[in-house]
């Protein structure tokens, strides 16, 4: 197989995985996710869904916050402008991707 470029989420996972350590929380709007990314979201990131962390087989986007270290805490799609929270794995807080604004 050949090798087309870096992942679609890779400048995400380099933007969480340059933060301080111990800075506990990162929150972005999708707008912020987009231009970090360089394309606009999926229709898909409007749900919930789209943000779980997965363990078994985790999408794209989960692999990359994951591999950086962070996980999703919050997703505030009713929020203006909708907005995520990632929190960094080695918190000692459960993540809580279905918490509502």
């Amino acid at each position: 197989m050949t090798h087309l470029g870096p992942p679609k989420y890779q400048p995400l996972a380099d933007y969480l995985a340059a933060q301080p350590l111990g800075l506990g929380e990162v929150t972005l709007t999708l707008g912020e996710v987009g231009r970090l990314v360089g394309a606009a979201l999926p229709r898909s990131a409007a749900y919930r869904e789209w943000w779980a962390n997965g363990r078994r087989m985790p999408s794209a986007q989960a692999r990359a916050w994951q591999g950086a270290g962070w996980r999703v805490d919050a997703v505030e799609l009713r929020a203006t402008p909708p907005r995520v929270t990632c929190e960094g794995a080695d918190s000692t807080a459960q993540p809580v991707v279905s918490r509502r604004p």
